[in-house]
């Protein structure tokens, strides 16, 4: 079997001790995942850092780390620059954008209130930063689901039928750090939707065809 392929992208000065303890913390909740889809089609997850565009599939999952929203800059600067659609709403963690065309866009905020989850006795920046990735994911993987759309729509089905947890709305930061794993709902939510086919969105990726 293959594996599962996440990756991060960050586009803003994250440590790289941070990054490589959110993408652990994804591998082991993506490994279960894996294992408890049926039928199974991934033998593990495996993560990487900065991918270059053509290395993301349609079935796997990208997160970038911002401080400005990638998703609003690209809907106002290629997508709708005469603002005649909305804009997503999102939260303060993250915003997943389903663009015009049809690829999917997921991304977390590295800000102040991440970084201050590092204290004198305990650093959950990665622990937050992994679960706010999680929370984005799930709407990514849920975004052409039909069982989502016809039940509330992606945004209500994650928040309220994919079993709580980091999933449900209106958590704040220090909420995120509470979550050592996902719940046993959410795993099974997550594996009924792991093969879907969503087209990541790579513009902020370095494209090797094109040399930027």
């Amino acid at each position: 079997m293959q594996p599962f392929k996440l990756f991060l992208s960050p586009q803003v000065n994250v440590p790289d001790d941070v990054l490589q303890a959110t993408g652990t913390r994804l591998k082991r909740y993506f490994d279960q995942i894996c294992s408890t889809q049926r039928p199974q089609k991934y033998s593990v997850a495996i993560f990487k850092i900065s991918p270059h565009a053509g290395e993301v599939g349609d079935r796997d999952l990208l997160a970038y780390i911002t401080q400005g929203s990638l998703g609003v800059t690209l809907l106002d600067k290629v997508y709708d620059p005469e603002k005649k659609g909305p804009r997503p709403g999102g939260h303060a963690g993250g915003i997943t954008v389903g663009l015009p065309d049809g690829q999917v866009l997921s991304e977390v905020y590295w800000t102040g209130g991440v970084m201050a989850q590092k204290t004198s006795t305990a650093d959950n920046r990665a622990k937050v930063l992994a679960n706010l990735i999680f929370h984005e994911w799930a709407h990514n993987k849920h975004n052409s689901d039909s069982v989502a759309l016809n039940n509330g729509g992606v945004s209500y089905y994650v928040h309220n039928s994919c079993g709580g947890g980091m999933l449900q709305t209106g958590l704040s930061l220090p909420a995120y750090a509470g979550f050592d794993h996902p719940t046993t709902a959410n795993i099974t939510a997550m594996a009924r939707v792991l093969d879907a086919q969503n087209k990541q969105s790579v513009a902020g990726l370095f494209n090797d065809e094109l040399g930027y």
